[in-house]
């Protein structure tokens, strides 16, 4: 039975450290070597299989060997990725092109490849695939850095880099793909937050919108919604009325966050999959979402936010919702996901313990709510150190 034996050699080709294929067999009782050359494994394997099924049919076993000066050189990261830098869609067809459209990736994803594509072309594009190295990667971010990039930023790019020497390496175009170094978070901005009582100003804001017919009625429920639950604006917008567990007169009632098939064909699905979270929702909350789903007729299921102008397709965004209200009171202007961020302050003014905060809002690491609760911590210090009339130096003086 033959098999294939391997050996890390220096290439001439490539100047390089690579994997060097043999055929392993025995005739009689000697063990024997074929040399293959320097394949990538599935070139390896098809070699052996052609080798062995010569041998079945008593031909020449002589291996097709590939020596190491006749090995094809891997392409440039521009042919890998498609030389000119115009926007996605006037990529022109190449193997990340094609592996990124066979992926199904969200239109956000994609554009986020593309970005990282133009950023790395200008400065790597002529680099062949088999000779990018870890130095190449920390080049990259350091190049990046001199733009200005966030670390974030930087590690998107870098990750989408990695990828297309990991599609390299899956194809057998390059032996190995290279570990390339991780961006370290040191420019990281805080989370943004509400305090209690700019969240009720909120409110207040939204419900007059919403009787001046300014601000849609959804959006702002959608809004109270995101921040009551420390739901992800998807969370929200993803929900079906049959999501909505209750009594038949809405005294009580649960929201659970699962799974929905799209009008589109995709399927959403929660961050932390395959877990299916459920949240108790607030007798007001809960009143809210009753009169909104009197207003839409009593439906049995169907979206609870749709869209105003396809009802079989969920709410989009209601970040411009949010906007408007934040601008008109004076209020820091949040992205829908900072909602999920106030909802924990909430907790943390209230007193509610890390933890307890963690397995309600569905957090798997507590790295944003150390923040919330870092901030939250110096603010009740304050009000307990003023609340004692000890501001100032009052405490401590004459004492021993």
């Amino acid at each position: 039975m033959a098999s294939l034996a391997k050996e890390q050699r220096k290439n001439p080709a490539s100047g390089r450290m690579e994997t060097y294929f043999k055929i392993a067999y025995k005739e009689g009782t000697k063990q024997r070597r074929a040399a293959l050359g320097f394949l990538s494994k599935t070139d390896a394997e098809a070699a052996l299989r052609h080798w062995e099924a010569r041998r079945l049919l008593g031909l020449e076993c002589e291996p097709l060997t590939a020596s190491p000066t006749s090995r094809v050189a891997s392409p440039t990261l521009a042919k890998w990725w498609g030389a000119t830098t115009d926007p996605w869609p006037a990529w022109p067809e190449s193997r990340m092109h094609d592996w990124i459209v066979a992926q199904g990736f969200a239109e956000k994803t994609v554009r986020t490849a593309d970005c990282a594509r133009r950023a790395f072309l200008p400065f790597l594009g002529d680099k062949r695939l088999d000779a990018i190295t870890v130095a190449d990667g920390d080049s990259f971010v350091c190049r990046l850095r001199e733009r200005g990039c966030r670390s974030r930023t930087c590690q998107i790019y870098l990750g989408w880099f990695q990828r297309s020497l990991d599609v390299a390496a899956k194809d057998g175009v390059i032996p190995t793909a290279p570990k390339l170094n991780t961006v370290p978070g040191t420019d990281r901005r805080s989370s943004p937050w509400l305090t209690p009582g700019q969240t009720r100003e909120l409110y207040q804001e939204l419900d007059r919108r919403v009787d001046l017919g300014i601000c849609p009625a959804g959006s702002a429920l959608a809004i109270r919604l995101g921040e009551t639950l420390f739901m992800r604006p998807g969370e929200v917008l993803n929900r079906r009325w049959s999501d909505i567990q209750r009594d038949p007169d809405w005294s009580t009632g649960d929201i659970s966050i699962r799974a929905v098939n799209l009008p589109n064909g995709k399927r959403w699905s929660p961050k932390n999959k395959p877990s299916v979270r459920t949240i108790s929702s607030p007798p007001e909350l809960l009143r809210r979402l009753r009169d909104h789903w009197v207003a839409a007729g009593q439906p049995r299921d169907g979206w609870i936010f749709p869209a105003e102008d396809a009802p079989d397709k969920p709410l989009g965004s209601f970040k411009k919702a949010l906007a408007g209200a934040c601008r008109t009171i004076g209020l820091p202007v949040l992205n829908p996901h900072a909602l999920r961020h106030t909802g924990a302050t909430r907790l943390a003014f209230a007193g509610v313990e890390r933890r307890t905060t963690m397995k309600v809002g569905g957090w798997t690491t507590g790295d944003m709510l150390d923040e919330i609760y870092e901030h939250t911590s110096d603010q009740r210090a304050a009000d307990v150190l003023k609340a004692n009339e000890v501001v100032g130096g009052g405490v401590g003086d004459g004492g021993s």
